[in-house]
């Protein structure tokens, strides 16, 4: 389960990401139409929240904390 977790987590961090550069899209380029790719991240994230409760917490050693 902790391999999941740490998939999980990736996958949401991505999610977060695109996001972020779909905002920067919107912002500058505001007649372009990105409501269904925003409406599958957004049940994407939804699914992963829902299997995988404990992603979120997940601690990727390297990634979330320093190695040490």
């Amino acid at each position: 389960m902790e391999d999941a977790n740490g998939s999980a987590k990736l996958v949401l961090v991505a999610i977060q990401k695109s996001r972020a550069a779909i905002e920067r899209m919107q912002a500058n380029e505001p007649a372009d139409d990105f409501t269904g790719l925003t409406s599958a991240l957004v049940t994407l994230e939804r699914g992963i929240e829902e299997r995988f409760p404990d992603a979120r917490t997940y601690v990727r050693v390297g990634l979330d904390v320093p190695v040490t």
